[in-house]
């Protein structure tokens, strides 16, 4: 027989092969490569240089046109505001001056007061007038810079303006209808000839007198006066070192311009450049495209004695002829690309010869480690392995101080406090008189022992892909991740009855389920077991996972019944029931399913105790599996009922609701993707679950940080979103002590950020948050305790929808 290899031998031998090759090879391949990107890289981000220089050039041009575009648009609405702010001053002086003097003076005294007061009101500008009208069209009062009064008196209801409105009968309808607005029409103008030139007035109704008050102003003017508060505004952007920006009329009139021999108001359509290039009309060519171009020139700028080249982004703003522009200076890129040029060649050498001695002082640490610690993983992983199984089993503390490795002390303290824990639980239970009151406890303790269970869990599947697969090391961590998974099996149990559980629901044809949970609970066992399941069964809304542990639960039962061998029938089929007496179902669709086996049977003074928590007539159970299965089947609505003839063998029924004629859920693929690219922060206020889960995650390709608490959470996304990076996905622990939990967070998340991505994740997996988790504005769900294989699955199914 050939002798076994020792583990540390193993280890070391085919280490220092594989580091061999890999090292050579690796080494040669990553200058070869690195050589190629790194020149590769050198003249993308020239040309990204560049590329970014112009796109800053092209953003600020574009920027500062939509502003302009902006005010052009509500320049009326400015226009009309500015109006109404002026009437309103002139009523309220009207009312002040009608009030102080109503009792002492005749309506017409108080006319001319009202009329000298609202004269003396200051106009902003020499373009606009103030005016008072009487409801008979007859002028009272008209004011402007010329201080004209010809008008006053006059009755101008017949004047007609060129487009043939009555201007005055028809701002007299428009009181009259609604009190006060605006109105536009065309008028003369002092000073310039024409009565084409459009006026915008607004006007308001004075009712103590039955006076219109009014003022009015040319658009022209108005558009005029904003033109130029634009144009000082243009000449103060600067950006980057010595750039401005420059504005020019369609027909090459300078507005705005930095030049030691141009000003603005020159014509400079026929200027020319260095090379005889007409700078004006090339600027024309270019915002003759609706999104702008660039052109490429020299200039004379200020300071400087010769002409420089540049590239310039020109867009035009078609309703005042305008051309904006600004650029960069081409000499200046073509030194930052030199310097970038030359730098990266210096890279390239240091980085060879890094290269070669990171190989080779990796190569020389590699075997000295490889050495050492493949010994001492081997005694440690066996010392783990049967430690941890004993401490399951038989209910045992580790002993920490034999293990040499803090991980190891670690799994072994997590362990220790799940032991005490559940020591407790099983005491306090015992103690306990109700199914309410232990529903209470359960679900607190199996959070709690969830909690610890993610720990070890975590750390065994991390450990369990470092080691080789069929070693003694990978037997050890399977023997310890089965111990675990019973473990997590009991927490199962009493989270099914805790109070206020509500299962994760998903509609699901049960004849496939209840086949493969039943073979499985089955494997090695001398029992026979008989489906008729038939193919045309009707869909249940289950969870899933409650429901193969009802099915796994009774069938082990029914084996255990029967230790010399027999025969277990089950059976599922449609009904259709109506309401029974002494059933608490209603009518309705609903699936029959029965466990019928030939065993020992039930004696009738433990029948009416078999649901009862704790309760059980084997020596190595814990009496929670037909408690559990109580409770699942009533937070599924159904019902489970027991027959059982002493010596005839043991019948349970189970009635579940049915969904006739409606289509299961699609199944989601069991594997994500092996590696993630996202940025995941994790809040849990356990640290022993917030460093297994970040190291699951980064070796799932994921980016982590962490946060205690809801308060942490919302600091670290906000501060992290404010500098452009961002979470692809944040994971809530739903309950966090003495702080703000998964609820509440998600909340405020959202309130931030309504597309952000969350995954919430509790102990307590029957939480309605858990169930029904979309409702609260999660998208996915991570039961705790999970492994790398659960973590990887619900990752993919969060990330990639």
């Amino acid at each position: 027989m050939k002798a076994p290899k020792t583990l540390s031998t193993s280890i070391f031998r085919n280490m220092a092969v594989i580091l061999g090759a890999v090292c050579l090879g690796l080494g040669v391949a990553w200058i070869a490569g690195d050589i190629d990107h790194r020149t590769e890289d050198m003249g993308a981000a020239e040309n990204a240089f560049i590329e970014g220089r112009k796109a800053e050039v092209r953003a600020l041009v574009c920027q500062l046109v939509d502003d302009v575009e902006y005010q052009i648009e509500t320049a009326e609405q400015t226009l009309q505001s500015s109006l109404k702010e002026r009437v309103n001053q002139a009523v309220a002086l009207a009312y002040h001056m009608n009030d102080l003097n109503g009792k002492k003076l005749t309506r017409e005294e108080r006319v001319v007061l009202v009329r000298e007061a609202v004269r003396s009101l200051h106009l902003d500008d020499d373009s606009g007038c103030y005016f008072i009208l009487d409801l008979q069209g007859r002028v009272i009062l008209h004011t402007d810079h010329t201080d004209h009064t010809d008008a006053e008196g006059m009755d101008l209801r017949s004047v007609q303006d060129p487009a043939g409105h009555f201007v005055i009968l028809e701002m007299l309808e428009l009181v009259a209808e609604k009190g006060e607005g605006s109105y536009s029409y065309l008028w003369t103008k002092p000073g310039v000839e024409g009565n084409d030139h459009r006026k915008t007035s607004f006007i308001r109704l004075f009712e103590p007198l039955g006076l219109i008050i009014g003022t009015g102003q040319y658009f022209e003017d108005f558009i005029a006066r904003e033109q130029a508060v634009i144009l000082r505004r243009l000449e103060e952007v600067t950006f980057g070192e010595g750039r401005y920006v420059f504005v020019n009329t369609y027909d090459g009139t300078a507005l705005v311009i930095r030049s030691d021999k141009y000003k603005p108001g020159d014509n400079l359509w026929e200027l020319t450049d260095a090379k005889g290039l007409k700078i004006m009309q090339e600027e024309r060519r270019a915002v003759s495209n609706p999104e702008g171009d660039f052109i490429f020139y020299s200039w004379l700028e200020p300071g400087s004695t010769e002409h420089e080249r540049k590239i310039s982004f020109l867009k035009g703003i078609e309703r005042w002829q305008w051309m904006i522009g600004s650029g960069v200076h081409l000499d200046e890129l073509e030194s930052a690309t030199a310097r970038q040029r030359e730098a990266g060649r210096w890279v390239i050498i240091r980085v060879v010869a890094q290269i070669f001695l990171a190989f080779f002082c990796a190569f020389l640490a590699a075997l000295f480690m490889t050495r050492r610690l493949s010994r001492k993983i081997q005694g440690e992983l066996g010392t783990v392995g049967a430690l941890f199984n004993d401490a399951v089993s038989h209910n045992r503390q580790i002993d920490t101080p034999s293990l040499d490795y803090t991980e190891f002390r670690g799994f072994a303290d997590s362990m220790n406090e799940m032991i005490v824990e559940r020591r407790k639980i099983e005491q306090e239970l015992l103690n306990a008189r109700n199914l309410e009151s232990i529903g209470v406890l359960a679900g607190g303790i199996a959070h709690d022992f969830n909690n610890l269970l993610t720990a070890i869990l975590g750390n065994i599947s991390l450990a369990m892909e470092d080691v080789p697969l069929g070693g003694p090391a990978h037997e050890a961590l399977e023997k310890a991740e089965n111990a675990s998974e019973r473990a997590r099996g009991l927490t199962g149990q009493l989270l099914a009855f805790a109070k206020g559980g509500s299962p994760v629901l998903s509609l699901e044809n049960l004849g496939a389920l209840i086949r493969e949970s039943a073979e499985f609970s089955l494997r090695g066992s001398n029992v026979q077991l008989e489906l008729d399941i038939p193919q045309d069964l009707w869909p249940a809304e289950v969870d899933t996972g409650q429901f193969s542990q009802i099915v796994g639960n009774l069938v082990v039962n029914a084996d255990q019944a029967m230790p010399t061998g027999g025969i277990l029938n089950v059976s599922a089929m449609n009904a259709e029931l109506e309401a029974m007496e002494g059933s608490s179902l209603p009518g309705g669709n609903y699936l029959a399913i029965e466990f019928a086996d030939n065993g020992q049977g039930i004696s009738s003074e433990n029948l009416t105790r078999i649901f009862d928590p704790y309760f059980t007539t084997k020596s190595d159970g814990n009496g929670l599996g037909l408690a559990s299965v109580y409770a699942i089947i009533k937070n599924h609505q159904g019902e489970i009922k027991v027959d059982s003839p002493p010596g005839s063998g043991t019948v349970v029924k189970i009635l579940i609701p049915a969904r006739r004629g409606e289509q299961t859920s699609a199944k989601i693929p069991e594997e994500g993707p092996e590696a993630f690219n996202a940025r995941v922060l994790v809040m849990d206020d356990d640290p022993d679950v917030s460093k297994v889960c970040g190291l699951m995650l980064e070796r799932l390709g994921c980016e982590v940080e962490f946060a205690r608490d809801g308060e942490e959470t919302l600091a670290s996304y906000d501060r992290e979103r404010a500098v452009g990076r961002g979470f692809d996905l944040v994971i809530l622990d739903l309950t966090i002590r003495d702080g703000m939990g998964g609820q509440e967070t998600i909340a405020h998340l959202l309130d931030r950020n309504p597309e952000a991505v969350a995954a919430v994740s509790s102990g307590y997996f029957n939480d309605p948050v858990m169930a029904q988790y979309r409702d609260y504005g999660f998208k996915g769900m991570i039961r705790k305790p999970y492994n790398m294989k659960e973590l990887r699955l619900a990752l993919g199914q969060v990330l990639k929808g």
